[in-house]
């Protein structure tokens, strides 16, 4: 076994992605990172003892993406994986590459599957948490891209993008260059990510070193919602005394858990308002935070109330 198949077999482990016997459906697509993933975990089989499913997917937007589809077909059927093809007919338009996401998510929901995994890697991370950053994400945001998250898994995000191609070229993998769109905010973050490795030596590891600090102490702060969530949270209504007796920090997380509950996604400058409404015990408040939902914020509780 190589060092970098150990390396995965010890991140598997460790992150207890799955357990023997359980079904894994690899989504390959191709690209390098994912056909890498295909061949690694195979090798690796006796090691992590996961059953292992290929899907492809054909999103119908290009040409090649057949010809793509039926080498990773070929691919796998050299390894003894079984494989399946899906097929979506996808038209272009507006957002194309978040619409051919969701249906791709979507597609993969469907198999009756313990875990999904997925070829991210550590500049994926890097180029995750670097985007969120200039998006003004918190700790819940930075820690980015998570080992597992169930039923999705990452089995090679502790492998670079030149340990993938490294293992690529010595085990002669072939692969088709991904098309993805480089025009987006997230492709050219791709692209400056080389640069500041020249300025910065070790800048993708450094932004992933950041991303696991922050996971960690995201984990912590969820903890501590989770334990306290009863006390504050009582009839879709955030109780007034008991936020109170927490720290700013924590008052925000309870107000994010409050309001994805409730299934709103709210600007950080409307929560940063509410949070000085708590602190200076400014009472008595009606704030207008959606098209049809105010928020009320009494000595008792903070509710939403509906306009409609």
């Amino acid at each position: 076994m190589s060092a970098i198949e150990k390396r995965v077999i010890e991140w598997i482990k460790r992150h207890r992605m799955w357990e023997p016997e359980q079904t894994v459906l690899l989504g390959v697509s191709g690209g390098v990172d994912s056909m890498v993933m295909m061949t690694l975990l195979k090798r690796t089989q006796c090691a992590h003892r996961g059953v292992l499913n290929v899907v492809t997917i054909n999103h119908g937007l290009r040409t090649e993406s057949e010809k793509e589809c039926q080498y990773v077909v070929d691919a796998a059927k050299k390894l003894s994986l079984p494989v399946t093809v899906i097929a979506l007919e996808l038209k272009k338009g507006p957002n194309l590459q978040a619409t051919a996401r969701n249906a791709r998510r979507n597609a993969l929901l469907q198999f009756q599957t313990d875990r999904i995994a997925t070829a991210h890697h550590q500049d994926d991370q890097a180029e995750t948490v670097l985007y969120r950053f200039l998006r003004g994400s918190g700790t819940i945001g930075l820690s980015g891209l998570a080992p597992l998250n169930r039923p999705w898994c990452r089995p090679i995000l502790c492998l670079t993008k030149e340990d993938i191609l490294s293992y690529a070229t010595s085990n002669r993998i072939h692969w088709f260059e991904d098309p993805s769109n480089q025009e987006s905010l997230r492709g050219r973050v791709r692209q400056i990510l080389p640069e500041l490795n020249e300025l910065h030596g070790g800048a993708v590891r450094a932004l992933v070193r950041s991303s696991q600090i922050c996971a960690y102490d995201d984990s912590v702060l969820t903890k501590i919602v989770d334990d306290n969530w009863t006390r504050v949270f009582s009839g879709n209504r955030l109780i007034t005394e008991e936020i109170l007796t927490f720290q700013p920090g924590l008052q925000l997380r309870f107000l994010y858990r409050f309001f994805s509950h409730n299934q709103l996604v709210i600007r950080f400058e409307v929560l940063e308002r509410i949070l000085g409404i708590l602190q200076t015990k400014r009472f008595s408040t009606s704030l207008q935070i959606a098209q049809s939902n105010r928020l009320n914020i009494t000595p008792h509780f903070i509710q939403l109330v509906s306009d409609e």
